[in-house]
This record gives C-alpha cells, sequence and structure tokens, in this order.
C-alpha cells in the first residue's frame, strides 16, 4: 500500500505579520532603529522580504518610482544623493531607479525610509526582530502639504494667459530656468516639464515639490518647498520662454490642455 504524502498546508497567516498574531507592535516614531532588524515589508499591496533597514529603504524606493515619482524627488523625501547611472564610491546602485543611492548608517537609513513614505503618503508595515523575538513596527504615513497643494493646483491657464505670463518672464510648463536649490547644487538648468524629472537630460517635471514652487514666479524670486520637516529655499536666477512664446504663438504643439497640474498622478 503507498503512502500518498500530505501535501503542505498553505501559512494561514498574513506574511507581513508573521505566524505570531501577538506580537508587539510598535509606533516607527517610538522605535530605535539600531535594536531592530526589518525582515518583512508591506507598503499597501506590495509586499517583500528584507534584510535590514537599506533592503527595506530600496524596496520602499522601487515602490515609490512605480507610483510614478522621479529621482530628484525621491532623493529630497529620503534626504540621500541619488546620482545617475553607478560607478559611484560609497553608494550603491539600484536598477529599478537607474541611479545610485548614497549609503548610509542604520539609524539615518531608517529615518529616510519613513521619509519617503510620508513624502509618497503610504503607511506601512514592518516585521522585524528584536532582541527579544519578532514584532511589528506600524508606520501611518502623514499627508504632506505638496501633495495637497498639487491636488489643489490652480486652475490651468487659457493658451491667451499662458503667453501673457510667458511674455512676463514667469516659470511656465515649458520654460527653460536656471536654479539653485539649497543645500542639493548651485545654477543649473533644466526644462520644465510634465514628465519625470531627470537630470540628465535637464528635465524638472512641475509634479515635483521644486518644480512647483517654481509655477509662477519671475528671475530674480526665492521660493521654497518643504519635504518631510526639511524646508528648502530655491532661487530663480533665470527664465527664458522664447520656444514657449514661439509654441504658443504658431500652435504648433497641443498646449490647449497641457497644463499637467489639471490632473496630479499621485
Amino acid at each position: 500500500m503507498f503512502h500518498t504524502p500530505a501535501k503542505p498546508t498553505p501559512p494561514l497567516y498574513d506574511p507581513a505579520i508573521g505566524p505570531n498574531g501577538g506580537v508587539p507592535r510598535l509606533r516607527s516614531d517610538r522605535v530605535d532603529p539600531i535594536t531592530v532588524s526589518p525582515l518583512f515589508i508591506s507598503i499597501g499591496g506590495d509586499r517583500s522580504s528584507v534584510q535590514g533597514w537599506r533592503s527595506a529603504l530600496r524596496f520602499a524606493l522601487t515602490c515609490a518610482k512605480r507610483a510614478g515619482a522621479d529621482n530628484l524627488l525621491l532623493s529630497d523625501l529620503t534626504g540621500l544623493p541619488i546620482r545617475p547611472g553607478r560607478g559611484y564610491p560609497n553608494m550603491g546602485y539600484h536598477p529599478d531607479l537607474d541611479a545610485s543611492v548614497a549609503c548610509a548608517g542604520t539609524d539615518r537609513t531608517a529615518r529616510a525610509l519613513f521619509g519617503l513614505l510620508d513624502g509618497i503618503g503610504r503607511s506601512a508595515l514592518l516585521r522585524v526582530r528584536t532582541e527579544s523575538g519578532e514584532a511589528l513596527i506600524e508606520h501611518s504615513a502623514r499627508t504632506r502639504a505638496d501633495h495637497r497643494r498639487l491636488r489643489e493646483a490652480r486652475t490651468p491657464l487659457t493658451p491667451d494667459r499662458r503667453l501673457q505670463e510667458a511674455r512676463e518672464g514667469r516659470a511656465l510648463y515649458g520654460s527653460l530656468v536656471e536654479i539653485s536649490v539649497e543645500g542639493m547644487f548651485e545654477r543649473r538648468a533644466f526644462r520644465l516639464s510634465g514628465a519625470g524629472s531627470d537630470p540628465r537630460s535637464g528635465a524638472l517635471s512641475v509634479r515635483s515639490p521644486v518644480g512647483a514652487a517654481l509655477l509662477g514666479c519671475r528671475p530674480g524670486e526665492e521660493t521654497s518647498y518643504r519635504t518631510g520637516p526639511v524646508l528648502r529655499r530655491v532661487m530663480l536666477h533665470q527664465v527664458d520662454n522664447d520656444l514657449l512664446i514661439d509654441r504658443l504663438m504658431t500652435r504648433s504643439a497641443p498646449l490647449r490642455n497641457e497644463d499637467p497640474l489639471s490632473e496630479p498622478n499621485m
């Protein structure tokens, strides 16, 4: 008589929580990252096993990138330098970003993770190993003022109004601007675009906090934006609207309903 091996029983627990649903639950703002090590992370419907804080941050960066965040915004939210490509010392290459992320200590990496989650408005659950066993860290994201600002964006400009503001030298979608961002870089030129930011091609998305803060400003004006607890000043040095004015005059491009802030992609 042959014995048929029993089929493995699927786990009766949420993998984010683990086999013991009665483990202690901790708030992220009351945890010392040095004393715990993440094993599993759940961000909405995205889940993954991880090996420590750096691995958890890499997964969160991937989730944010898939949600439409660009690398300039990710750098701002985490507080960690992110540079295009690979080959930088003390930086790890992240293929989903096609960029290198600066390595940081445990505490700073954990703060970068939670700052990123707050910035993209996502809550998370982390299963962690502690000195006394396993525990769950619950992080409830705070709504960013920048996200509220984008959702409540101004009424899209009509072509005639946009042409008037372009002639006034204001920074608009399509403008070529030269800016300095406190603590990040000095005098760099970008084209304000509706797509994602890409420092290599000189594109700066008006969906990003930097781009959104610049809209409507004139050369010589200083503006600012906030990501989490960090407030950064932005100086607008120059605005070149020649190409934008030509397009508006000739209507050679679809500028009638082009304002990307009219339908924020959050």
